[in-house]
């Protein structure tokens, strides 16, 4: 059930033309990470969502990763709209959103995205920029964020908001997994939780923070706690906007072999130390080190949100709620649940 990536698949996506005209979604790779990117910017399309070694993380059960953004203060205050697959795609919030372009060649994709009033006066545009990173075991986002109107929107250090969030399901064991969240301090971070499963709407404009599983905490970092099917989120306050000025910051996507080898290539590309890791669970199958990070250390970071440098990895890391080994070579989990929802994005 596992998703390998062919040389077949990849020597017909590298010859794939960009195209200017507007698609619907798209499986984008680099040889190493292959992701289903749909049409607003946010993942799980095609058979993928995060995909790396033929595991993949964020697919099975709830497709929940998605993102939101809006305004806090001002004439526009209390605008937002998101997209997440598990609540129909979009969601608007007190704005209304739609999808103004996306195009891909297979190895890149971006899509363009704009955030209006219910009048019909446009707000923000949001694009995201999928493209390999300088680590092959990452794609970098870029993510940039633009005030469409003639005046200043938003009031104070967090006027315009952000959020990004997912359920992890780190195969081979979907639904019990182990989450670090790190990077609270970060000068642009308002909050964090381990619920993945919430709105994609951004705290304050509709959405929440809350622990869902394990006493993961709210609003603070935290290593291995598990397993649970959890996920991460990760609330961002910037700055107001002037009239026709832009924000713009890097997300990054990926995973490597071993939980090192994703500080690595993150150190690499320079991302800061504001991340989510989910690793698969050692109770539920003997390929898995928990610990260690093996087989894939999925990985979810920023760069651009005020954090500190990306350093190397915990010199003391919290025992994990159970250590058995089973050494009986499960090939999957016998009961998967999986939830195949059919979207349309607003164009």
């Amino acid at each position: 059930m596992f998703r390998k990536v062919g040389t077949l698949f990849l020597a017909a996506t590298a010859l794939m033309l960009w195209t200017n005209e507007a698609q619907s979604q798209a499986v984008i790779t680099n040889g190493v990470v292959t992701l289903g990117v749909n049409a607003a910017g946010h993942l799980n399309f095609g058979g993928f969502g995060l995909s790396v070694g033929g595991f993949e993380s964020t697919l099975d059960g709830c497709p929940c990763e998605g993102w939101g953004a809006g305004v806090v203060g001002g004439t526009y205050d209390g605008l937002s709209a998101g997209w997440n697959q598990t609540y129909g795609g979009l969601v608007n919030g007190g704005g209304v959103g739609s999808v103004v372009s996306f195009a891909s060649d297979g190895v890149m994709a971006t899509s363009v995205t704009r955030i209006s009033t219910v009048g019909g006066d446009d707000v923000l545009e949001i694009t995201h920029e999928y493209k390999p990173s300088a680590s092959p075991d990452l794609y970098e986002v870029n993510v940039t964020i633009k005030n469409l109107t003639g005046e200043t929107i938003g009031n104070g250090v967090d006027g315009i908001r952000y959020r990004r969030l997912m359920d992890w399901d780190i195969q081979p064991t979907s639904f019990s997994e182990y989450v670090t969240i790190n990077g609270n301090g970060a000068s642009a971070l308002l909050g964090t939780s381990d619920d993945g499963f919430d709105l994609p709407l951004p705290g304050g404009l509709g959405g929440t923070r809350r622990s869902v599983c394990g006493g993961s905490p709210v609003d603070a970092d935290f290593v291995d706690n598990g397993p649970c099917d959890h996920g991460a989120l990760f609330d961002f306050g910037f700055g107001d906007l002037a009239a026709g000025e832009s924000r713009m910051f890097t997300t990054f996507y990926g995973g490597s072999t071993s939980e090192a080898g994703m500080f690595a290539a993150l150190a690499a590309v320079g991302a800061e130390d504001v991340y989510s890791f989910g690793q698969c669970n050692s109770a539920g199958d003997a390929r898995c080190d928990e610990v260690v990070g093996s087989p894939i250390t999925f990985a979810f970071a920023f760069k651009g949100v005020g954090g500190g440098t990306v350093g190397d990895p915990p010199t003391s890391v919290p025992e994990p709620g159970t250590m058995l080994l089973i050494a009986t070579g499960l090939l999957g989990i016998a009961a998967r649940r999986r939830t195949s929802l059919e979207v349309e994005d607003d164009v």
